[in-house]
């Protein structure tokens, strides 16, 4: 449970930070201004990386132990964030960025006494400590610069940054290394936290405090991966992970300096650049971006334990087929070969269904109502409610009591949803894991599951376009929920079942939670009744 409980605090922090820290954005000058490379037009605070460090850094001091290289990793991440942070208040010179990213990563090498010491394509050799730290430190600098230079579009360095923390803490899990897998996903709490504000169009930018911050700890997730969690990953494993923005990171300053140019300025070669330059929308580059990821994903994961030769080449080949791939779309774009189509057959049936309004009431009162009835017949007839749930539901019992108060310190609607998702976890925890009573078949718990899903269904197709929408987040998920109940630990554990219902029943409550106060007041309080009801059954047991 700590791993779960270290990626909840994670999330919550983010969630709750992010909206507070926006509001005061302006005031500490924490503002990205339009620009010629960029692509918004209105002033965003760049605060979204303060809350992903705050809410990561919280839960790993919180739920692991600050020895050796996680002390090591702690200050170091600590160093970049601040450096980060620098730079998008004051817009450093690219020098001072270095010197920040440097000392970051030698107190990661020299605290957390790290060094690399395997050789790629040579098993069995050691690498010396002259040439071992200074690569290290190369290594730590590169990756933390690929994915900050990778941040030029809503939701991408976070997405990006989401799977490769959680593939490389998935494997350190299984190579046995549980505090490397709950720093994964502490930083995956924390991502997914922010991502919910800066899917298109972003609401909150996470600057370079959070894009360093995520592409130092990505990086030293990767290290201790290869040298301290299992030494049978190929070294060349997080290379394949992190292959898309050290890829795009290479091939930008590549073409700089054969354009007679610095490597280090600024322009739109970027790979999501040249996307939206061939015609597609900002989603439809960044769900491209995230394709391309979950390919490197599934063949790091199929090529772990191959030899380095055969990594490499594979990731060669990957390369190869991506630039001439990219190159022959922006040829035929350019060519006129690529014109948009839109598929317009069922649009006068939709126009009509949307005019009528009928499925889309059936599907957001289906939502609401069926939410709102599960949290309370679970709360009454879980088989067992332990005493840290009671204590959580008191937690967030006074969250939601106190959005009435007339002094708020935090916004009403983020404690709303951290208090609705985390009883969205506890109704799905409860029902599969002590089961319901006397219903000892859960046959009918998934049916109704599966009502509430195509209630979901009918209010995203015909909701109109107020409220909750798809975006990149949920492309994102819908990609980690296809490739997660296939991964060996998680089948072996059933957790794959709850992770999926838990998702649905977030997406439930964030469509509520997007319409009026007065229509969200049914969900507001059945959500106090189950909390209310799982506190008294809580003391009741304990007494």
């Amino acid at each position: 449970m700590i791993a779960v409980y270290s990626a909840i605090l994670a999330l919550l922090l983010a969630i709750v930070l992010v909206p507070v820290l926006a509001h005061w954005a302006g005031i500490f000058g924490l503002l990205d201004k339009p620009g010629p490379r960029k692509i918004h037009h209105e002033s965003v605070p760049r605060v979204g990386g303060i809350a992903i460090a705050v809410g990561a850094l919280v839960a790993v001091a919180v739920w692991i132990p600050l020895r050796s290289v996680v002390a090591g990793y702690f200050v170091g991440a600590v160093i970049i964030f601040v450096s980060g942070l620098m730079d998008d208040r004051f817009n450093l010179d690219y020098r001072l960025k270095f010197v920040g990213q440097i000392a970051g990563a030698l107190a990661f090498v020299f605290l957390g006494d790290f060094e690399l010491t395997r050789v790629p394509f040579a098993s069995h050799s050691v690498m010396p400590a002259w040439l071992g730290i200074p690569l290290t430190v190369v290594v730590l600098v590169g990756i933390t610069n690929a994915i900050n230079l990778s941040d030029g579009m809503d939701g991408l360095a976070g997405g990006m940054s989401l799977l490769a923390a959680g593939t490389l803490g998935y494997l350190a899990y299984i190579g046995g290394d549980k505090a490397a897998a709950i720093l994964a996903l502490c930083l995956v709490g924390a991502i997914l936290g922010f991502l919910r504000y800066n899917t298109h169009p972003a609401r909150v930018f996470m600057g370079d405090s959070g894009s360093q911050f995520l592409g130092f700890s990505v990086a030293a997730l990767g290290l201790i991966l290869i040298e301290r969690s299992d030494t049978l990953v190929s070294p060349l494993v997080p290379v394949l992970v992190l292959g898309l923005p050290i890829t795009d990171t290479a091939q930008v300053m590549i073409r700089r300096v054969l354009a007679g140019g610095s490597p280090f300025v600024p322009d739109r070669r970027h790979l999501h650049h040249r996307l939206l330059d061939v015609g597609l929308s900002q989603q439809g580059a960044v769900l491209i971006v995230y394709l391309l990821q979950g390919a490197l994903v599934w063949i790091a994961w199929r090529l772990r334990y191959e030899h380095d030769a055969v990594v490499f080449a594979v990731f060669v080949l990957f390369v190869a087929l991506l630039m001439t791939g990219i190159a022959f779309w922006e040829k035929s774009f350019a060519a006129g070969r690529i014109q948009s189509r839109r598929w317009t057959l069922v649009e006068p049936l939709v126009a009509y269904l949307r005019r009528s309004r009928l499925l889309s009431r059936l599907g957001f009162w289906g939502v609401l109502y069926g939410v709102s009835v599960l949290f309370i017949v679970v709360a009454v007839l879980a088989a067992d409610v332990s005493a840290d749930i009671g204590w959580l539901a008191l937690l967030l019992f006074g969250m939601l009591l106190s959005t009435h108060l007339p002094q708020k310190l935090l916004s009403p609607l983020a404690l709303e949803r951290v208090a609705t998702f985390t009883t969205s976890v506890l109704t799905i925890y409860l029902a599969e894991s002590s089961g319901l009573g006397r219903i000892g078949d859960l046959a009918w718990f998934h049916g109704y599951l599966v009502l509430i899903l195509l209630c979901i269904g009918l209010w995203l197709r015909f909701g109109g376009t107020r409220g909750f929408q798809l975006n990149a987040l949920d492309l994102l998920i819908v990609l980690v929920v296809a490739i997660l109940p296939n991964m060996p630990v998680v089948r072996e554990s059933d957790l794959a079942p709850m992770v999926l219902e838990s998702l649905l029943l977030f997406y439930a409550c964030e469509l509520i939670l997007n319409e009026s106060n007065d229509r969200r007041r049914v969900l507001r309080l059945s959500t106090l009744l189950a909390l209310a009801i799982l506190m008294v059954r809580a003391v009741a047991i304990a007494a």
